[in-house]
């Protein structure tokens, strides 16, 4: 998956877990339960660490929180170059 491409799995999980309205009183971001989701591609061709992978998933899920939460934002690893530093 590109990013910026098809999120539908994960604004479905993301809108489901909204619309669950478990109460979360000491959330400054919503009353209820939200989450956010950091989504991650890269060719799966054996010769990419799967670190890399993990860190440029691991960099838009802090992209997707710094940006208000309750989002989901989305990173490639492109071949040969290290995790982005900027995700969708």
């Amino acid at each position: 998956r590109e990013p910026g491409g098809n999120r539908q799995p994960e604004q479905a999980l993301r809108v489901a877990v909204e619309r669950l309205g478990i109460v979360h009183d000491a959330s400054p971001v919503a009353a209820v339960v939200t989450v956010s989701v950091g989504v991650a591609a890269q060719s799966p061709d054996g010769e990419h660490d799967p670190g890399r992978l993990l860190a440029a998933a691991d960099a838009a899920l802090y992209a997707a929180k710094q940006e208000g939460r309750n989002r989901v934002r989305s990173a490639a690893v492109p071949a040969g170059e290290e995790a982005p530093s900027e995700c969708a």
